[in-house]
């Protein structure tokens, strides 16, 4: 199947430098449980709620660079593989990555990453997923990074328009 046209589409953003080149840096307050609380605007100049987007029910909160590419890309998915239920869909959440302040802000932070069905998508040492796999190349073929094809721990539930 052809992979659809997106126009204006860029290419993902590498590292941290390229993710605060491309879609804004920001000041954090710390917060309890690794959560951060952005400084200024940079939340409403920058994010966008979609709600039911693609029909399914469900609302997302997304860079607004990201959220044309994600509407085209979900909608690719759910016409390659309809039968697959979404029942959960995570964008933009402020926090360190895997929720430990140890680690650095997650790709959440901007709004350039969502989570699908993470009850059946779990983060794990070996890969858990029930996503298949025409439905994650909906995304891929974009550019989206999956994060059950990374080395070491798998997050199966998560795709982000960046990569690591």
């Amino acid at each position: 199947m052809a992979a659809p046209l997106i126009l204006a589409q860029f290419t993902p953003p590498k590292g941290l430098a390229g993710i605060k080149k491309t879609y804004g840096d920001f000041k954090y307050t710390e917060l309890a449980k690794a959560e951060v609380k952005i400084e200024g605007t940079w939340e409403h100049d920058n994010l966008v709620v979609l709600r039911n987007v693609c029909k399914t029910g469900l609302a997302i909160q997304l860079h607004k660079l990201v959220a044309p590419i994600f509407e085209v890309c979900l909608a690719d998915a759910i016409k390659r593989v309809p039968q697959y239920k979404i029942r959960m869909l995570g964008g933009h959440s402020a926090r360190h990555m895997m929720h430990d302040t140890k680690r650095p802000l997650s790709t959440h932070s901007w709004g350039c990453a969502f989570d699908v069905n993470w009850d059946t998508n779990p983060v794990a040492s070996t890969l858990i997923t029930d996503l298949p796999m025409d439905w994650l190349a909906a995304f891929i073929e974009q550019g989206w990074n999956w994060g059950g094809s990374w080395q070491g721990q798998k997050d199966a539930m998560h795709l982000q328009y960046a990569t690591p």
